[in-house]
């Protein structure tokens, strides 16, 4: 399944390359800005529902990596997580000179004991090319979108039992084939990247699983690096959503051309970008679920993530996500290193590495889950646009108190947290040891900061230095 493999790594590799030199850039505050901000118990808000937060991982696109069921398995659960993110291939299901209704090959079972080991809700991916099916690369005929349809069937109801959710397709609007690329716009016609080819995929594949697995949800959209958002906008401009749970969308910024833009912060600014062009005319929130994010902390690309900052910058964004009600679910890529090589991209985006030793962000990733999932509601304020503090509902304890997460965008930020003379706040960092105040409050970082004040109110000063 070498070939699975390489298409993904090649529009992986082609995005770092060249996509992200088109991102936008973020404002940033002037020096010594000061920010009154009070935080309630009572404004803290419940979310309509808990906000998924779960990770990927490979078992179904052929090969190893070194990932065993029952190990990644036992890792899922000590993390936390309430979702795995998975592949279902289609040309492991559906294989030249094999009968349609034979059993799937040995790694999809391994994937299946994977999912059972694991007991949580999986969000599988059904698709991939069939190059022994004719026009199934991808599916745009009308021959090859009935056989994808028929893969649907097939490959939904074997994983029906583990309570699933799918998504249709993965990056349709990307492909190695291109220069670059990622397709700008909605595509022409022809371009297997356009959206009304990939619209034709939803219609033909949202009532098979509405069939086979009525009550499993169905993300769509699942879109890579989108320039502007206009692939994305305009499949949902041509009625992607109807019958579908959610739109997925895909954020990565390791390779920004502007090392300083290789942050949360970058990825948070633009899916609210996407939010703000979806909302425009009046609509609703649309339901977001970012099914992966990550940075990979491979030590001799030219794109180098550090680990501190991995770990950092998905602490920022899963707490970001979580004080976002339209945010449903939002997927680490992913579990554990795929390789060894350290000049390779995707050998490294793991939280653990490749023999499964931790790396930082797996103990910042456990402690936010822990947190998040301990929260009776959250609000996020944003006193500068490189400043955020999220409230984490109420700490727990004898009368009370506010607890919050605050943090700066990137080291190259310094900002301070004060409070009124005679509240005996307590902070400790992320993954870290208990943090004095200073006579001016509380140093903040990248690394966020958790902070709790007694009471039912926590006013408070914040203030960033460039």
């Amino acid at each position: 399944m070498g070939g699975i493999r390489n298409r993904a790594r090649g529009w992986r590799a082609a995005c770092a390359a060249a996509v992200l030199a088109l991102l936008g850039a973020t404002s940033h505050g002037a020096a010594n800005e000061r920010r009154q901000l009070t935080f309630e118990a009572q404004t803290a808000t419940p979310r309509p529902d808990p906000m998924i937060i779960g990770v990927g991982v490979h078992f179904g696109i052929g090969g190893t990596y070194n990932y065993d069921p029952r190990r990644a398995a036992d890792l899922v659960r000590d993390m936390g997580f309430t979702s795995v993110r998975d592949d279902l291939v289609w040309s492991l299901f559906v294989r030249s000179g094999v009968h349609p209704n034979a059993s799937p090959p040995p790694q999809i079972w391994r994937l299946y004991r994977f999912l059972g080991l694991a007991g949580v809700k999986p969000l599988l991916i059904i698709g991939h090319d069939n190059p022994v099916i004719e026009g199934a690369t991808p599916p745009m005929t009308a021959e090859g979108l009935k056989a994808f349809g028929a893969f649907a069937a097939k490959a939904s109801d074997f994983v029906a039992r583990f309570d699933p959710m799918f998504e249709v397709w993965n990056e349709w609007n990307l492909s190695g084939q291109f220069n670059p690329p990622w397709v700008i716009g909605a595509g022409q016609e022809g371009d297997p990247r356009a959206a009304r080819d990939y619209l034709n995929l939803v219609r033909t594949t949202l009532p098979v699983l509405n069939k086979v697995v009525p009550a499993a949800p169905v993300l769509v959209g699942v879109s890579g690096y989108d320039e502007d958002w206009l692939w994305t906008r305009a499949i949902v401009d041509g009625g992607v959503m109807r019958g579908a749970q959610g739109l997925s969308i895909h954020v990565s910024n390791h390779c920004h051309p502007t090392i300083s833009k290789r942050t949360a912060t970058e990825a948070i600014d633009r899916v609210e970008e996407l939010q703000r062009a979806l909302t425009a005319n009046g609509a609703p929130p649309v339901p977001v679920y970012v099914s992966e994010v990550g940075w990979p902390t491979a030590p001799l690309t030219p794109c180098v993530i550090a680990p501190q900052q991995q770990a950092d910058y998905l602490a920022q964004f899963l707490f970001w996500a979580a004080a976002t009600p339209w945010i449903k679910g939002s997927w680490v890529y992913q579990l554990k290193d795929q390789g060894t090589r350290p000049n390779d991209l995707d050998d490294n985006f793991g939280i653990v590495g490749f023999d499964y030793q931790p790396k930082p962000a797996a103990c910042a990733v456990r402690e936010v889950i822990r947190l998040v999932k301990g929260s009776s509601g959250f609000r996020v304020e944003r006193p500068f646009p490189d400043m955020f503090v999220v409230q984490l509902g109420s700490a727990p304890g004898e009368g009370g108190s506010v607890r919050l997460a605050a943090w700066t965008t990137a080291s190259s930020t310094k900002g301070r947290i004060a409070f009124p003379a005679g509240t005996k706040a307590s902070a400790a960092r992320l993954c870290g040891g208990p943090q004095a105040a200073e006579a001016d409050g509380f140093s903040i970082g990248p690394q966020p900061m958790i902070i709790d004040v007694p009471g039912t109110t926590a006013a408070l000063e914040a203030t960033l230095d460039r």
